[in-house]
């Protein structure tokens, strides 16, 4: 008798693989439509959002 007799339903897989899959070819495709102009804006947003406060509070 073989270990799997029959099938196991993996519906519920489906949906856990499909949206982080979805969502990065969303991403994807945004970054291909706006072209190399919007490619280095969304870097330049990114830098800006992330390099703000780098070097500590502000000291007047």
């Amino acid at each position: 008798m073989p270990f799997f007799s029959h099938p196991i339903n993996a519906d519920w897989l489906l949906p856990i693989v499909k949206l982080p899959l979805m969502l990065m070819s969303g991403i994807f495709s945004v970054i291909l439509a706006v072209g190399p102009i919007g490619q280095i804006a969304f870097i330049a947003i990114f830098m800006a959002l992330f390099a703000r406060n780098i070097m500590g509070p502000h000291r007047p």
